[in-house]
Order: C-alpha cells, then sequence, then structure tokens
C-alpha cells in the first residue's frame, strides 16, 4: 500500500484554534468543503477527530453520509470522571455516533493511557462489549511516552495505538524496531509530524514558546540537514517518516486549509524516503534535547 493511501486528516483544527504556529485559528467553512472535495476525489478516508475537537465530529457527519466508505478514529473524552457509570459512557459514544453520522466506527481510543489504566478491567469489557456488537471495530490509546508504550504492549486485547513520531524526537525507533513482532497485529497510527508546525519554521517567536531554551540548537541543525539533503524542511520531515511507512498503518496530518493536504499528498507521490544510511546519519547528528521541545504538555498556550 502507497503512503498517499495512509493518510489520516487530523481534524483537531476544524473544531479547536488548535496548534502553537496556527495563528489563523479554524478554517472556514468554504475552507473546509474544499478539503472534503479534495479527499472525496483522491480517495483519502481516514479521519481521526474527538468529541474533545469542539464541532470536529458534527463537521465530519455533516461531510460524510452513512453509506460513504469513510473511516472515523474518534476518542472517548478527555476529562473522564472516576465515577462515571458505563451507561452514561455508552450514551457518550452513541452520541458519537450520531453525530459523525455512523451506526458503527473504525476505532475508539482514550486520550490518555491513565483514563483506561485507572478501571482496567471495567473499561476492557465495556470497549470489548462494543466491538462485538459491532460499535467499533477496534479500540486503543494514545500514548505520550515510553512507558505508555509498554503499558499497551502489556494489555493485549488494544488493537490500537497512535503515538507522536518526528525528525527530532528520538525515543521510538528502538522500541519500535524491538517489539515489531508484537507491533505486527495492531494498527500503528504516527501523529506530531511536524510537531503542530513547529518544524517548518524558522520564526523564533513560536520556537520560544516551547520554553526550550536551546532551539537555536535545532534550528541550525535543521538548517544544515536541509542544505546537506537540497530540500526544505517539508521534505525533511516527510522523507523521515517515509522511511517507516512499512511499520507505521497511518500518519495524521492536522489540515488547516485545502493547499495543505494537497501539498502534502503531491510531496508524498513524488518524494523517496531517505535511506537508511541516511536515517543513521540524521539521528547520529541529530542534538540532545530536552523532552519538554517535542512534548506540547510543557509549551505555553
Amino acid at each position: 500500500m502507497h503512503i498517499k493511501n495512509k493518510i489520516v486528516i487530523g481534524t483537531a483544527q476544524f473544531g479547536l484554534n488548535y496548534g502553537i504556529t496556527n495563528y489563523k485559528g479554524k478554517p472556514s467553512n468554504l475552507e473546509i468543503k474544499k478539503i472534503f472535495k479534495f479527499c472525496k476525489k483522491n480517495k483519502l478516508i481516514h479521519f481521526d477527530t474527538a468529541n474533545a475537537y469542539g464541532s470536529s465530529e458534527k463537521i465530519l457527519g455533516n461531510q460524510f453520509k452513512e453509506n460513504y466508505k469513510v473511516k472515523f478514529y474518534t476518542k472517548l473524552p478527555v476529562k473522564l470522571n472516576k465515577n462515571i457509570s458505563f451507561k452514561s459512557m455508552e450514551k457518550i459514544v452513541f452520541r458519537s455516533l450520531k453525530t459523525l453520522n455512523k451506526n458503527s466506527i473504525e476505532c475508539l481510543s482514550f486520550h490518555r493511557m491513565d483514563h483506561l489504566l485507572k478501571n482496567k478491567n471495567k473499561w476492557l469489557d465495556f470497549l470489548n462489549n462494543l466491538r462485538n456488537n459491532k460499535i467499533i471495530k477496534k479500540f486503543g490509546v494514545s500514548i505520550q511516552n515510553e512507558k505508555e508504550f509498554f503499558n499497551f504492549l502489556d494489555i493485549p486485547s488494544l488493537d490500537y495505538i497512535q503515538l507522536p513520531y518526528n525528525l527530532i524526537d528520538p525515543r521510538w525507533d528502538y522500541l519500535l524496531d524491538k517489539h515489531k513482532s508484537k507491533l505486527n497485529s495492531k494498527t500503528l497510527h504516527m501523529r506530531s509530524i511536524f510537531l503542530q508546525g513547529l518544524l517548518l519554521t524558522g520564526e523564533k517567536k513560536f520556537w520560544r514558546r516551547t520554553n526550550y531554551k536551546k532551539y537555536n540548537r535545532v534550528l541550525n541543525w535543521l538548517e544544515d540537514l536541509s542544505t546537506n539533503y537540497n530540500c526544505n524542511k517539508i521534505d525533511l520531515c516527510l522523507r523521515y517518516i517515509m522511511a517507516k511507512e512499512n511499520l507505521f498503518d497511518g500518519f495524521i496530518f492536522g489540515i488547516n486549509s485545502f493547499k495543505e493536504i494537497k501539498e502534502i499528498k503531491n510531496r508524498l507521490l513524488c518524494l523517496e524516503p531517505f535511506t537508511k544510511n541516511d536515517i543513521k546519519k540524521i539521528q547520529y547528528l541529530r542534538p540532545k534535547i530536552s523532552s519538554k521541545l517535542y512534548n506540547p504538555i510543557y509549551w505555553n498556550k
């Protein structure tokens, strides 16, 4: 399967003013219609959403009717009251289905691993029941760090995992290669490919908002890479993640405009991934970076 067919449209921007470099806010209704028209024409059928993403689910439901073959990946609420009943939770899930204009969805996930672990057995029973009744095809979790990765591996019934992966994040390559056999039966999506657009900009005002004082070192390294490989920053990021195409099932791109999705799709069709030797060289020369840079939880909002 070509990587173009693994594009997952991230829709947080449709309902929220999302992204550290996003100064335009949410796309207009006209822009969203252009995005969906392009997706339909190019058979881009995977969409990542959540009821926490403002009106994102509603926008998707309005664009795609039940008979349209589209795959939605949505999430349970960000804030889960420990005393919430599963009957109430079921109502929330069916409300999302109704909003999405679907009788069933591809995947339902936790925003955070600790939500699942607080009441693991009951949550797994709840999700298995939804899957057995064909309300959801898969269920899983969005993870933030290595500890949560191992938590995921320790729960065999989870069949979907979403993790941050990009040019400056050193955490995952060893773990993904080491546990490749365990991941073969799972659906694996990567997000944060451009790190909310940060990796594409040289504007220091955005980098300062990360609270990472040594950002100049990273910026200089990115500029050197662009020069050495004779390509711009978007191509650097794409060629890097394309080298992992065989391991990942989906590549989530947060989209703000028609121009963005068109550019990403076209570049994925014409670019060549970095070779194994290129990847080794990039990782060897990559400066040591604190997790405070590649984890948005530490940034100024």
